[in-house]
């Protein structure tokens, strides 16, 4: 939290199981409110091997891209993006790549967090989990062009549109899956 709160330009954050807290949330609007630029990668339920955890998780996906519409975001120009990792290349027909199991973080590309910490609830009040965060623009610049130009590339942009349906899905299977999953997301 302190890294965000203290993040002048750009956050990147890669985490394969991602269900943002309140408290996530308001450091987001927070940030972005300072004009901070907030990228988020995390699996989609075809790469993930607990698919209901990524459907729980994009419930948050609306509120956290309503952000861009606040005041305070469109004055400063902060903006948050979120991205899904499909295992398949922008340029490609087909997946090449499984899951995405990377955690860690880019501020300022001055900063990084790497580890095994997933952003969730299960990480957060159960699992035993460690990251070393270093300051290093060297290293942190690295782990930011691995980002885009890696990561990104086997990613696609979640869009407002595509948020609005994770909330109220239409297909009968997925609403299924996404109710099971929130019946348990406390211990995801």
């Amino acid at each position: 939290r302190k890294l965000i709160d203290h993040a002048e330009r750009e956050i990147l954050i890669c985490n394969a199981y991602f269900i943002p807290s309140a408290d996530f949330i308001e450091v987001i609007r927070a940030a972005t409110a300072r004009g901070v630029r907030v990228v988020i990668l995390s699996n989609s339920p075809d790469t993930n091997d607990l698919p209901e955890l990524t459907m729980v998780g994009r419930s948050y996906y609306q509120a956290l891209l309503a952000i861009n519409e606040e005041e305070g975001s469109r004055k400063s120009g902060g903006r948050v993006q979120i991205w899904e990792w499909y295992g398949r290349r922008y340029d490609r027909d087909r997946q090449t790549e499984g899951t995405i199991h990377a955690k860690y973080a880019v501020f300022d590309r001055r900063y990084a967090l790497v580890g095994s910490y997933n952003l969730d609830p299960r990480s957060e009040k159960l699992n035993s989990e460690t990251a070393v965060v270093f300051q290093s623009e060297s290293l942190s610049a690295k782990l930011a062009k691995i980002f885009y130009e890696n990561d990104l590339a086997f990613s696609r942009q979640v869009t407002p549109e595509d948020a609005a349906e994770f909330n109220e899905p239409t297909d009968a299977l997925y609403k299924l899956q996404k109710e099971f999953g929130s019946l348990f997301e406390s211990e995801l």
